[in-house]
């Protein structure tokens, strides 16, 4: 049985994670359960929450839908971390089992109701 000193010295000797490292890890994590779920309906409610805010990643999924226009994959490294992992969920849409193209269309139709 562990002494109360033990398990002060341990908790002690835990690396410390910032609120910022801690937000990363919850966005990898939400996204990479959504992929391995095949959950299709859930990546479409987070990639549409995460185009309502950002224009960059609006001009991305419709660059993604339709390919008839680009967008600079350098902005990628401008993203925060959350909007980083809805990129990647947004590449990884049509690898989902169960996706829908009527699914896609609506959010593209979204992207550019909003845009």
């Amino acid at each position: 049985m562990k002494s109360t000193v033990d398990t002060i010295k341990s908790a002690s000797e835990r690396q410390y994670v910032s609120p910022i490292e801690d937000q990363k890890l919850l966005a990898k994590n939400r996204v990479d359960e959504i992929l391995f779920n095949d959950d299709f309906v859930e990546a479409i409610k987070v990639v549409k929450k995460g185009m309502e805010n950002n224009q960059w990643l609006r001009a991305a999924y419709i660059s993604f839908y339709r390919g008839k226009t680009t967008v600079s994959l350098s902005e990628v490294s401008r993203l925060d971390w959350v909007n980083t992992e809805i990129f990647r969920l947004v590449c990884n849409l049509r690898n989902i089992k169960g996706w829908k193209d009527q699914s896609l269309f609506e959010l593209e139709s979204f992207a550019e109701k909003i845009s």
